[in-house]
């Protein structure tokens, strides 16, 4: 143990200026993200789809107490196979972690830090790798924590674009560090990385990532020998998220998802720029420069003094010859300003409109040209604080009998950049806020019955709903998702929430204490025995792939569970496995007398996906070891 200590103390001497470094970046993150650090189970993120945005989540709840169950989400809309999942980055680590451990609301909340400190660890790394000086890289990485592409998504609450954006920041270091070097180390690095941003959730950034990767490889690829390291980094990333891309995959045909032809969400190219300036919140909130009134699809505000040192960074680029990297660097940064404008999707979807159309909106794609913005502004740092201009002050070292100078350049450079870092900060804190909800929100979704499994419809359109009752393990119907089981139909309510009881309604009764009333549906069973001319209902426990129903009935029929059925679904009956009827719902044959079932989620795609994540992981421990010990080339 001492001798452990002892090595720990020697490297953190002979890296205490990279610890301070990060100390400093992550000591930023808490502070830009201490709104989130509140824990109040009633105080949420702001944005209007906040509980849409981590419905999905909630299945790792679930983790410690059913296992297995979690392959399967069973909360929304007849439930559907979880990790096939695109709004949500259920499978990223960090979505898993948190929200097994603080749950699902609390566990967003520390999403959201996590991803702006993994955002700006990310921008730290790609300054590090392209050489840039300490000043520059803690502030380019503190910049990115408080910018608008990140912390405005919460405008509308939408989480997982958050996961994403950081995900795909944390992209730049090992892929231009591959494509300049092309180790063996950091092929491993970009292939986690790369299986880190597939599983990130979304689809738009992953889309945006893959159509600009190429421009990088052309600049920078010199060897034909280096094409064929990234392709194989790329399929090892791809291995690595077997665990997601083989479920989806399989599932692909059953997805659906809103689309728009005329990607109305969409900015013309020339104005996509001037959100990187524009710090106006009102304006987000408008239609002016050919937006939509939703602020979150269009910020990147990070403030003029970086977008001018970055003009002063591609100049000190071009005049050091470091062509190549200018042009990848503004190229790069055109290139997502291009896609975000639609322009291509409008020119495919004379080729394939129903693919095309799907990328509704590519706007969000702009935010990617942050953290490259940086990087120009941080090489525009790195060349003012060298100039010497008029020198302020000289003074001899003598230690090293020198003189040491100090010029204007340095003391009106440190007051300008910590000016730009606390701009960028407050305009964050418009939408880094917690807001409250209505205690009666929660006592009346605890007024709904959970003796038996039910789906329950909640009032529409408030997107809110979905995460309390999440939270209580409630099954909820008719939910507004912004992708669905194509073909399939949600299941019909057994009792509903609403504010104001329709007039046809004749079970209603009002909710102590609350404005709300609970609609009764006697006849719309979750679990039942058909017998063709009336049906039994029978007794459920639900919990995702876990299902456990008791019946009793004393004439033959068919047991249907409301529960979308898929391949993966078995069923035993008292112990002892029986099959499935092909229907649209879960259904298996109903004996008399009373008899329990048991139905579990188990499917061969997740299965097969695991194991390749698995052999991929394996296969990187083993690379890594072969470079510890020196056998292998770094």
């Amino acid at each position: 143990m001492n001798q452990l200590r002892i090595r720990m103390t020697n490297w953190l001497l002979r890296h205490y200026a990279v610890c301070v470094e990060l100390g400093l970046i992550v000591a930023w993150t808490l502070f830009v993200g201490r709104p989130m650090l509140n824990f109040d189970l009633t105080r949420w993120p702001n944005g209007r789809e906040f509980g849409m945005a981590i419905h999905p989540h909630f299945i790792w709840t679930q983790l410690a107490e059913c296992g297995d169950c979690v392959l399967w989400n069973g909360f929304f809309n007849g439930g559907s196979p979880a990790f096939v999942e695109l709004h949500a980055a259920v499978l990223h680590p960090l979505v898993i972690i948190s929200t097994a451990l603080w749950g699902g609301i609390n566990g967003a909340k520390v999403i959201i830090v996590g991803s702006l400190l993994m955002a700006g660890l990310a921008q730290w790394w790609l300054g590090l790798t392209l050489e840039l000086g300490r000043v520059a890289r803690v502030w380019t990485a503190c910049v990115v924590v408080a910018a608008g592409h990140l912390n405005g998504k919460l405008e509308m609450g939408v989480v997982g674009l958050i996961v994403s954006m950081a995900a795909c920041s944390l992209l730049f270091p090992p892929l231009l560090a591959l494509l300049r070097r092309g180790s063996l180390r950091d092929q491993q690095l970009f292939a986690a990385v790369f299986a880190l941003l597939i599983v990130s959730g979304q689809g738009y950034l992953q889309i945006g990532m893959l159509l600009v990767l190429p421009l990088f490889a052309f600049l920078l690829i010199r060897e034909r020998e280096a094409w064929t390291k990234l392709g194989a980094s790329m399929g090892l990333g791809g291995w690595l998220a077997g665990v997601f891309l083989i479920p989806f995959l399989h599932f692909y045909p059953n997805f659906g998802k809103d689309a728009d032809p005329y990607f109305a969400s969409s900015q013309p190219l020339e104005w996509i720029p001037l959100n990187l300036v524009i710090g106006d919140t009102d304006f987000y909130l408008s239609t002016a420069l050919q937006k939509l009134p939703y602020g979150y699809l269009y910020l990147s505000y990070i403030g003029w003094v970086p977008v001018l040192l970055a003009v002063v960074g591609l100049y000190a680029l071009l005049i050091t010859q470091q062509k190549r990297l200018a042009a990848v660097l503004v190229l790069a940064i055109g290139a997502f300003w291009f896609i975000a404008s639609a322009l291509p999707f409008r020119w495919a979807m004379s080729v394939a409109p129903d693919l095309a159309a799907i990328v509704r909106n590519p706007i969000v794609i702009a935010g990617l040209s942050v953290p490259l913005v940086l990087v120009l502004a941080g090489f525009g740092v790195d060349y003012v604080a060298k100039q010497p201009y008029a020198m302020l002050i000289a003074w001899l070292d003598k230690d090293n009998n020198t003189f040491r100078r100090l010029y204007w350049s340095h003391v009106l450079l440190l007051p300008l950049l910590v000016w730009s870092l606390f701009a960028v900060y407050e305009f964050s804190q418009k939408w880094l806020f917690l807001v409250e909800h209505h205690p009666e929100t929660h006592t009346a979704a605890e007024a709904m019955d959970s003796e038996t499994a039910q789906w329950v419809a909640l009032p529409h359109g408030q997107h809110f709903w979905g995460a309390i009752a999440a939270a209580q393990g409630m099954k909820t119907t008719n939910e507004v998702r912004p992708a669905f089981w194509s073909g399939r139909s949600a299941p019909a309510p057994s009792q509903q929430l609403a504010f104001n009881p329709p007039s046809d309604s004749y079970q209603y009764e009002p909710i102590a204490n609350t404005n709300y009333h609970k609609i009764r549906y006697p006849t719309e069973y979750y679990a039942f025995v058909d017998h063709g001319n009336r049906q039994t209902p029978c007794t459920a426990v639900a919990k995702g792939g876990h299902i456990d129903v008791s019946c009793e009935v004393y004439e033959a029929g068919t047991l249907v569970v409301r529960e979308n059925a898929w391949t993966g679904w078995e069923v035993a009956i008292n112990g002892v496995e029986t099959e499935l009827l092909p229907d649209v719902w879960l259904a298996t044959p109903a004996f008399l007398g009373r008899n329990e079932y048991q139905f579990r989620y188990r499917p061969w795609d997740v299965r097969l996906g695991l194991a390749a994540s698995l052999i991929g992981v394996l296969g990187l421990i083993y690379y890594q070891v072969q470079i510890v010990r020196g056998r292998r080339a770094v």
